[in-house]
């Protein structure tokens, strides 16, 4: 996983909406860096994240136009990550999905990257009371708590919050 990760967290079904696309451990690599992922409330349309640019990122992009139900691959504004958005059309994963979203609500099915820019301009401005402002401080104080001791001790050192790791090493 990955930095957005350690604040903004992920979907606990994102395996499954990976999987409901065609995205297995098996294949996983060829579709680069997934970050999170959610899903409509009727279950019918799944959004997946992914931060792929460069050679590579055609690459994932190209595999990610051949997966069935790919409808649109959508860049956010600072073009750092990008939306692929996907129809179901399999009964039984749009039914499972539907279920999901009513037993899980928000937590399934809503868009973390808006929360997220929105922790960016909020800290932009000088605003650090949302939770994922919040969040993104004491990840940040993690960060540099590990640099400064690899520093001291000249060892790398890994910021780890159990989903997503930082690895810090000593240059």
């Amino acid at each position: 996983m990955s930095l957005y990760n350690m604040i903004m967290g992920s979907n606990p079904i994102f395996k499954y909406l990976l999987a409901g696309i065609g995205v297995f451990a098996e294949n996983h690599q060829q579709f680069g860096r997934l970050r999170d992922g959610w899903v409509t409330d009727d279950g019918a349309k799944v959004f997946i994240l992914h931060r792929n640019y460069g050679e590579a990122g055609a690459d994932a992009l190209k595999a990610f136009s051949e997966l069935p139900g790919f409808v649109s691959n959508t860049p956010c504004d600072d073009h750092t990550y990008a939306i692929c958005e996907f129809d179901i059309t399999d009964e039984d994963a749009k039914s499972a999905f539907k279920s999901a979203a009513d037993k899980l609500g928000a937590e399934v099915t809503e868009n973390r990257m808006q929360r997220y820019v929105d922790m960016i301009q909020d800290l932009q401005a000088g605003d650090r009371t949302s939770p994922e402002a919040k969040q993104a401080l004491a990840v940040g104080a993690d960060i540099v708590d590990a640099v400064k001791t690899s520093i001291d001790d000249g060892k790398p050192h890994t910021v780890d919050d159990g989903q997503s790791a930082v690895d810090i090493i000593p240059l």
